[in-house]
């Protein structure tokens, strides 16, 4: 019941037999499969067994009596998730980074494509310097697989210029 997927072996193997011969005007209810979910691990999902068609008893006539059993592909779901770091030994992130954390409410399937998403800002000024966004571990759009994916902001701390100044001496009398 899912378009451009093929039935895998497993949910293939699960097809009834009925031996029964039947005669016109007999009742005839299609046997259910042994198990109605299948694993497919290979494609990332499970296959759920929808039922037959046609549905319900059917009335004998003048030819043998086909039952189609509907299976329906669902794909696994995976979330995305995101960290911040900090890319400077020693210094811990300051909560105005942490406050541009983003969230994707999204749920990916295998093989589908995902982009960080960008905090809103990619400098931050704090008291004492800056930190700059450096980008996210994995780089690049990513492919899904079969788990979720999580990407993790790196951030770089600039201290703001120390000023320097000279001492100067000089005796006196």
């Amino acid at each position: 019941a899912t378009a451009g997927k093929d039935l895998p072996q497993e949910v293939k193997d699960l097809l009834p037999t009925d031996n029964t011969k039947y005669k016109k005007d007999d009742q005839v209810a299609a046997k259910q499969p042994t198990s109605t979910e299948v694993a497919d691990a290979a494609q990332d999902g499970k296959w759920v067994f929808k039922g037959y068609e046609p549905a319900g008893p059917v009335t004998v006539a003048d030819k043998d009596v086909k039952f189609v059993g509907k299976w329906e592909f669902k794909a696994n779901e995976h979330n995305v998730s995101y960290e911040f770091a900090s890319a400077t030994a020693g210094k811990d992130l300051p909560q105005e980074v942490k406050d541009l954390l983003p969230t994707d409410a999204a749920k990916y399937v295998k093989g589908a494509e995902v982009t960080a998403k960008q905090p809103a800002q990619a400098e931050v000024t704090v008291a004492d310097g800056k930190w700059i966004f450096k980008g996210y571990e994995p780089a690049g759009p990513v492919t899904v697989a079969d788990k979720d994916i999580e990407f993790v902001g790196k951030w770089e701390y600039k201290a703001n210029p120390v000023a320097r100044y000279t001492v100067d001496y000089a005796f006196a009398s």
